[in-house]
């Protein structure tokens, strides 16, 4: 699977955002008038993709914030080291791909928060491992691995809150 990078990450991002499901900056440009929300991102992925000549008669206020961005914003190297220095909202897009890009190590951390409780929960309850896999038709090997080592990457985040959600109702 390819890394995910900022360019890539903010062309996606647009794609989502517009009406129009598409990158393309011509399109795009016309439809901030009804999409607002989109100016920051297609902003920086004019910046990053670099811009179509003829946009500056499109969308004049597009295109004298295209200008005062791109004067800030070198890279892409840049604008990820030098996050704190963006405005807020440019810098929300920028955070939402950090996110993006370290989730499985976020999620992991809250796997590993969560077993922690469950496994307090299952002494003061006396559940045992066996009775978490099998009432909910869980791999026996992951479960125990999750639980007794705390291999955090043999469950998906969404079945520790399963298991939670078990040993709590219990």
């Amino acid at each position: 699977m390819r890394e995910l990078t900022i360019k890539g990450f903010i062309s996606s991002y647009v794609e989502e955002l517009s009406y129009s499901g598409t990158s393309s900056i011509l399109k795009l440009v016309k439809e901030l008038d009804r999409n607002p929300r989109l100016l920051e991102p297609l902003v920086l992925h004019a910046i990053l993709s670099g811009m179509p000549q003829r946009i500056n008669e499109k969308n004049p206020i597009f295109y004298a914030e295209y200008i005062q961005m791109k004067n800030k914003i070198s890279n892409e190297t840049f604008l990820l080291e030098n996050t704190a220095e963006l405005p807020e909202k440019y810098r929300k897009v920028v955070e939402a791909y950090k996110y993006k890009v370290n989730r499985f190590e976020n999620d992991n951390h809250t796997k590993l928060l969560m077993r922690e409780r469950i496994v307090q929960i299952q002494y003061q309850k006396g559940i045992t491992n066996y009775r978490i896999y099998t009432n909910l038709q869980l791999n026996p090997g992951n479960v125990n691995s999750f639980l007794k080592n705390g291999a955090a990457n043999k469950l998906a985040l969404d079945v520790v809150r399963d298991i939670w959600r078990f040993v709590r109702e219990y």
